[in-house]
């Protein structure tokens, strides 16, 4: 039973995460008429909503997998915010660079300049940010507390067996001298 349960535990997070994106994904195709100056009238903008949350999703999960991770592990909070802003700044360029040049040419009626693209895809990427940066450091928060729970648990069994072999000596010696 133990067993199972373990094994059911490991697949939740990863279920979680696909309905999270997938019904932010579906109400925002669904229930938006357009997204900056991309339009539902002017063609199929869900290839433009669907680059989007594809770099939202690298954003995301290299964040909270990979890039928080392991800079505190090390320690390294300078790399780590110095990393975190300059793939910050070269995925919204690039988001916004294929925005502006191939998306808005086919699903677009507005010529926007290429800042309004990227100011409008840095405030999404600064809260998807801060989303994986809190995903991540509350994880990060989670596994230490259990592993401190751990060690706690060890110190006071170690410390039990450690009475227990002091007691015993003077018990067996007692005994045998009564």
């Amino acid at each position: 039973m133990t067993k199972k349960r373990l094994n059911m535990k490991k697949y939740i997070e990863p279920i979680i995460h696909i309905l999270i994106w997938g019904i932010g994904y579906f109400l925002i195709l669904n229930y938006t008429a357009t997204i900056g100056d991309f339009r539902k009238d002017r063609g199929p903008y869900w290839v433009a909503l669907l680059f989007g949350t594809f770099m939202n999703l690298t954003v995301f999960y290299t964040t909270a997998f990979f890039l928080v991770p392991k800079f505190l592990r090390l320690k390294k909070i300078k790399a780590l915010i110095i990393s975190l802003l300059g793939g910050f700044i070269l995925v919204n360029l690039f988001e916004s660079s294929i925005d502006y040049s191939y998306l808005a040419n086919f699903f677009s009626s507005a010529s926007e300049s290429f800042v309004v693209y990227f100011l409008y895809n840095s405030v999404i990427g600064f809260f998807i940010l801060l989303v994986a940066l809190s995903y991540s450091l509350i994880k990060y928060w989670i596994q230490n507390e259990k592993l401190k729970r751990v060690l706690l648990e060890e110190k006071l069994s170690t410390e039990m067996a450690f009475l227990k072999s002091k007691i015993n000596p003077h018990f067996l010696f007692n005994v045998l001298n009564s």
